[in-house]
């Protein structure tokens, strides 16, 4: 059987459908990026190795036992997801929001002090560490300080 002169390859018809697809994907995460988005780093605010955050931009924070997950965020050299809980009127706790098993944003149960993964059911203890797997990490604490209303969140 002979193969027409317009005809592609196999292998040039996969190694273009790869690359043109690689190209969309890695140029969709670029721009729907929070930290490319034009202004998001007006609020939060990331300067030197913290994040700093107004507590009354977030409802979630304004009374004990409420949290918030920021996604992507920068902290210094470095990008990740947080999650903040407020334990009282002064005092706020940060840590990683990444379950260490499938990255999962873990969730904060006020009613047993926790934090829990929602996909597979790793617990975290109120200090990040795994009491329950599958997960067989502990997920990374940040320093918080409160000045007025400004939360700063450093490594």
């Amino acid at each position: 059987m002979s193969k027409s002169s317009n005809a592609v390859s196999r292998r040039n018809f996969l190694s273009s459908v790869l690359a043109t697809s690689s190209g969309l994907v890695l140029g969709n995460l670029a721009s729907s990026s929070p930290l490319n988005a034009a202004g998001i780093l007006d609020e939060p605010h990331a300067g030197g190795n913290s994040l700093s955050i107004n507590i009354e931009d977030y409802p979630e924070l304004k009374e004990a036992g409420g949290y918030k997950v920021l996604k992507e965020v920068a902290i210094g050299d470095m990008t990740d997801s947080i999650i903040i809980v407020r334990k009282s009127d002064t005092d706020f706790l940060a840590y990683s929001s990444i379950c260490r098993h499938k990255k999962c944003n873990v969730k904060y149960k006020k009613e047993r002090d926790l934090f829990v993964c929602p996909c597979h059911g790793s617990t975290y203890d109120i200090n990040g560490k795994v009491i329950k797997g599958p997960s067989q990490g502990d997920i990374p604490k940040y320093k918080t300080k409160l000045k007025n209303n400004t939360l700063e969140i450093s490594n």
